[in-house]
């Protein structure tokens, strides 16, 4: 039986050299570009071509963050409301529970209509 010999690699210098390929290769990318071009507008290429942008100003922005506070009430308020349906449920209240979930699915549908007109009209 023989054994096969494994080569020890130093991971240090696969990395110096892969590395240095890199540079290399944005510096061709980049030639003639005139001077050091930085990482930053590479990584700025996200949604580069898109025409959406982040509104930073006016009134939907100044909205946005109470807008954001009642969907998290909402979610809460949504999840206590599963819970004391559960809870009916187990009490053996099927039908007022059914009711519960019912209704308050309902509601909340035609509240978060409503606040995503609002939230439409307000920009």
């Amino acid at each position: 039986m023989s054994k096969k010999s494994r080569k020890v690699v130093d991971k240090s210098k696969i990395n110096e050299v892969l590395n240095q390929k890199g540079k290399d290769m944005l510096g061709e990318a980049f030639e003639g570009v005139g001077g050091i071009v930085t990482m930053k507008p590479i990584h700025n290429m996200d949604g580069a071509f898109s025409s959406e942008k982040t509104v930073t100003e006016g009134p939907s922005y100044e909205y946005a963050n109470y807008i954001k506070k009642i969907e998290k009430a909402e979610n809460i308020h949504a999840k206590e409301v599963n819970n004391l349906v559960k809870l009916l449920q187990k009490k053996g209240l099927k039908k007022e529970a059914t009711q519960l979930a019912s209704n308050y699915m309902v509601n909340m549908r035609d509240f978060t209509k409503f606040l995503e007109y609002l939230h439409s009209t307000l920009v």
